[in-house]
């Protein structure tokens, strides 16, 4: 038995490798920063590999995310290439022109298969529900951040916390509305 709750553990696990490269980067940039400031140029080799391990921190992160997906499970493959997203699923699909994306919206339920999925909408009344954990939705989740006021970081978190329901989340025209996402 475990003095911590399993779900404690597993946030943790997910969660050590980024904060872990962010702290060594702040220690280092602390450490030798004013160092750069009274012309000490030997400093910004310190300050490039903090650079470095700020850069690995996202990458650990998103691998972290990616285990979000995981749980959820869903059928079916997403595909990008040149500007288009495809869905197929055993149930339907469809293929969106990247630059026609007028909305996204979360959808949760148990009607969804692995309980969450992205509805994306093109500008020709084309719609896709695309399951979070469908293989390849990471991949979705690039392409969507291109999109203008997208923000990656906010849509995760919107889709962990998603109640039964449609919550908008982005429009062309309004930009994000994260808010109401959850």
């Amino acid at each position: 038995m475990s003095f911590f709750r399993p779900e404690a553990v597993a946030a943790i696990r997910r969660w050590a490798v980024p904060l872990g490269l962010i702290i060594a980067g702040g220690v280092i940039v602390a450490t030798w920063g004013p160092r750069l400031w009274r012309g000490d140029l030997f400093a910004l080799l310190p300050l490039a590999f903090a650079l470095l391990l700020w850069v690995g921190a996202a990458g650990a992160a998103q691998t972290a995310f990616a285990g979000l997906w995981a749980r959820f499970g869903g059928p079916g493959l997403v595909t990008i290439d040149e500007g288009r997203i495809s869905y197929f699923g055993p149930l339907g699909g469809a293929i969106l022109a990247l630059d026609a994306i007028v909305a996204v919206d979360i959808v949760a339920g148990p009607q969804i298969p692995g309980g969450r999925a992205w509805r994306v909408s093109d500008s020709m009344g084309q719609q896709a529900i695309i399951p979070a954990g469908a293989t390849g939705a990471v991949r979705l989740l690039h392409s969507l951040g291109t999109l203008p006021d997208f923000d990656v970081m906010m849509a995760v978190a919107a889709m962990e916390r998603a109640t039964p329901g449609t919550r908008p989340f982005w429009r062309r025209d309004g930009g994000a509305l994260a808010a109401t996402a959850g």
